[in-house]
């Protein structure tokens, strides 16, 4: 089981707005989107790179179905995503969550 921090500001988020207009979606659907991704990039990403990653890649991992240039352009251009393909502050959210994994993976050695 894992967790990512998700703040009760998302929804009204600025940069959420952006995503949601960008990808002609409800800031629903960009923060379905978004959290698709963060989780995917727990198991997957942990580092939150994502820069060796083909758009199609990230797409998919967000469930994103369309255009995945379009999907990644959109991420970059709303500050989600900085544009050496790392997910924004991604230490900050899922750096608690990867020390525990890391000290647990330790602890059973």
């Amino acid at each position: 089981m894992a967790w990512i921090e998700l703040h009760q500001t998302l929804p009204r988020h600025p940069k959420l707005r952006r995503l949601a207009t960008r990808l002609g979606s409800g800031r629903a659907c960009a923060a379905g989107h978004l959290v698709f991704l963060w989780l995917w990039a727990l198991d997957y990403a942990q580092d939150g790179k994502l820069g060796g990653l083909e758009p199609v890649e990230v797409a998919e991992a967000a469930g994103w179905e369309k255009d995945a240039g379009k999907f990644l352009g959109a991420l970059k251009e709303s500050g989600w995503l900085d544009e050496d393909g790392s997910i924004h502050d991604w230490n900050d959210y899922a750096g608690r969550l990867l020390e525990i994994r890391k000290r647990d993976a330790q602890r059973k050695r």
